[in-house]
């Protein structure tokens, strides 16, 4: 019977660790580290030229850091959501799908780089909603800092369905944090042109 049991929770443990290796190796590939003039910000590549973040780290610069390499950005789209999608110059070996966001209790995952770290994983799951300034946030039950804003949050699937774009917290006798974001609402034609230009 021990050994059924440690059959069973084995086999759980190695179902569970698949589902976490398609997220981070798409995350791997496709999450980016963007440079500003007066800060830093994460992204993902969702197209062969395009970049995907949160509208409030833009400085209005033409020429961004990515990795430590500089990129001269063509075109900003915005979805009026502090959300951009940034067209470049630079050809990128992969890029990341997009999909609808799923629902609470879902797992997700982010590539970030939070304060003075880079490339850091984190895993949690959607925890619920509130309205925050008249605008719908999801909330992630996952840890993170400023320089997170930007990144993808990335589904099951390795798909991204967010970005990064608030720390939420609550303090009163005791400390609660989450991080959000705001729907992505861009245009089927924002996305077409992101995806499309070569």
């Amino acid at each position: 019977m021990k050994s059924l049991v440690h059959l069973l929770v084995i086999s759980s443990l190695l179902t569970f660790a698949g589902c976490a290796t398609k997220p981070l190796e798409t995350m791997r590939h496709t999450a980016v580290h963007l440079h500003f003039s007066d800060g830093a910000c994460s992204g993902t590549v969702v197209g062969k030229r395009s970049i995907l973040t949160a509208e409030h780290c833009l400085d209005g610069s033409d020429v961004i850091s990515v990795d430590g390499v500089d990129v001269k950005v063509t075109q900003v789209m915005k979805d009026g959501k502090d959300h951009v999608l940034l067209l470049t110059d630079h050809v990128f070996a992969q890029s990341a799908d997009v999909s609808d966001e799923p629902e609470q209790g879902a797992a997700v995952y982010v590539l970030g780089n939070p304060g003075e770290l880079e490339s850091f994983y984190r895993q949690g799951y959607i925890a619920g909603y509130k309205d925050i300034r008249g605008q719908h946030v999801t909330l992630y039950d996952l840890n993170g800092f400023y320089g997170d804003s930007g990144a993808g949050v990335f589904d099951s699937d390795g798909r991204v369905v967010g970005v990064i774009s608030v720390l939420y917290q609550q303090v009163d006798n005791g400390y609660m944090k989450f991080m959000g974001s705001y729907g992505l609402a861009f245009t089927d034609k924002q996305w077409r042109a992101a995806q499309s230009i070569q």
